[in-house]
C-alpha cells in the first residue's frame, strides 16, 4: 500500500503547502468583517495604517497559518512546537509597540474567524487529517 501520496515525498508536499496558503489567504481577503475591521483601524490610525495593508497582512497571516497546518499534519509537528515560539514572538512584539496597533494585531487574528474562512479551513483540516490517518486535523 506505502505512505499517502503527500507523506511520499518530492515535491507534493510544498505543491499542497503553498495550495493551502493560496486557499487560505484567498479565504481571508473575501471576510466581510476584515473589511470592516481595516476600514475602522485605517480612519483610527489616520492612514499610519491603510485598509490593504491590514487585509493583506492578515491575510498573509492566515494563509502561513494554514499551510503551518498542513505541514504540521504531515509531518507530524508537535503543536506546541508550533504555538509557541508564535505566542513568544506575538507577546516580544507586543511590549515596544503603540497601544493602538496593539489592538489592532490582536483583534484582526479573532476578525478572520469568520463565515468564509473557518468553513474552508475546518474542511481543509478534516480532509487532509483523513487523508493521512490522524484525528486531530490541523490542531
Amino acid at each position: 500500500q506505502g505512505a499517502p501520496p503527500c507523506r511520499a515525498g518530492g515535491g507534493g508536499v510544498m505543491l499542497a503547502a503553498a495550495f493551502v496558503w493560496l486557499l487560505g489567504f484567498g479565504a481571508t481577503l473575501a471576510e466581510p468583517a476584515l473589511a470592516t475591521l481595516a476600514t475602522t483601524v485605517e480612519k483610527l490610525t489616520d492612514r499610519g495604517l491603510t485598509q490593504r495593508q491590514v487585509v493583506l497582512s492578515v491575510a498573509v497571516g492566515v494563509g502561513s497559518g494554514t499551510a503551518l497546518g498542513l505541514l504540521k499534519v504531515v509531518w507530524e509537528i508537535p503543536l506546541m512546537h508550533l504555538l509557541l515560539p508564535g505566542y513568544a514572538l506575538a507577546l516580544a512584539l507586543t511590549i515596544p509597540s503603540q497601544e493602538v496597533y496593539v489592538c489592532v494585531a490582536w483583534d484582526s487574528a479573532g476578525v478572520t474567524t469568520g463565515p468564509v474562512t473557518v468553513p474552508l479551513v475546518i474542511s481543509l483540516g478534516l480532509g487532509l487529517g483523513k487523508a493521512v490517518g490522524v484525528a486531530d486535523g490541523f490542531g
